[in-house]
């Protein structure tokens, strides 16, 4: 808005309503008996799929380690090495794409 009144600017901000939304609720814990750790999270709105990530680095993006359908909002991680500190994050899908990525929860 100028001096005057006037608008000499504008924009739209657009959200796809048919991409999902981002994941939240993560909790990491770790299982006593052995090294697995347990990744859950809640459901987000227009999912059909997670994709869980790990990384042993903070505000990294880590790597692919899991994929699971929909509705399903739990992923046992076996392969994590005892007395190291990891960094999980949570993205959904559906056919039209990929969500934001979740915040990383570390464990």
């Amino acid at each position: 808005i100028g001096a005057k009144g006037e608008v000499e600017d504008s924009f739209t901000i657009r959200k796809d309503p048919k991409r999902p939304r981002m994941v939240k609720g993560i909790v990491v814990t770790k299982k006593r008996e052995n090294r697995d750790r347990v990744v859950s999270w809640e459901e987000a709105p227009h999912a059909t799929a997670y994709r869980v990530y790990r990384s042993s680095v903070p505000y990294s993006r880590g790597v692919e380690i899991a994929r699971t359908g929909a509705g399903v909002v739990t992923y046992r991680d076996k392969l994590a090495k005892p007395g190291v500190s990891y960094y999980y994050s949570v993205r959904a899908e559906n056919d039209a794409g990929m969500g934001p990525w979740s915040v990383a929860v570390e464990k």
